[in-house]
């Protein structure tokens, strides 16, 4: 039997739900990564921009340089959209695909509706928070989630020691980012 294509991390690759056992490589940017007790799919920052719609990010949660889907429901939201990384989890294992897709969007119905009933409004005010997050100016106030976390408000866009300057934006490792 193939085995899925897979990205080999000494000790496991870090991802919201634990320490990775398998990653399996669905696509450029794409990861579906499993850990001893969950896993889901992680979609870069940049790929999901160019492959996902606004619905879909908003049902995903950013974690480091990634939009996350958990592997039991916000999965299907990325499946329905990019019918090709679906394929690729059985392409990989030498099995062909199935052609329907109607459990995905049945999955969504039942627990992402948000993700069909989202009205422009809401997604215009999640572009306009996805654009605070990712370039923030000063006066900014970013609401990080609705679980009563508090809110950040940018005072100042100097760079801080270790950032780098990327075009006048300036980029934080991962290591300088606490939480």
């Amino acid at each position: 039997m193939r085995q899925y294509p897979y990205l080999d991390y000494q000790g496991g690759m870090p991802t919201p739900w634990g320490r990775a056992n398998l990653v399996y490589h669905l696509a450029d940017g794409v990861l579906w990564v499993s850990t001893p007790s969950h896993g889901g799919l992680m979609v870069g920052k940049g790929v999901a921009r160019a492959k996902l719609t606004p619905r879909a990010r908003m049902v995903g949660t950013v974690w480091a340089n990634y939009y996350t889907f958990e592997e039991d429901c916000q999965y299907a939201v990325c499946f329905l959209e990019r019918l090709e990384w679906y394929r690729a989890m059985y392409v990989a294992d030498g099995r062909p695909a199935p052609e329907d897709t109607n459990r995905h969007e049945e999955t969504v119905r039942r627990w992402e509706p948000g993700y069909f009933d989202a009205t422009e409004t809401e997604v215009q005010a999640f572009l306009e928070l996805e654009r605070k997050r990712d370039h923030p100016q000063v006066g900014d106030v970013l609401r990080l989630n609705s679980n009563s976390v508090p809110t950040i408000t940018v005072t100042s866009v100097r760079p801080l020691r270790g950032a780098t300057d990327a075009g006048g934006r300036y980029r934080i490792p991962a290591n300088m980012i606490i939480g």
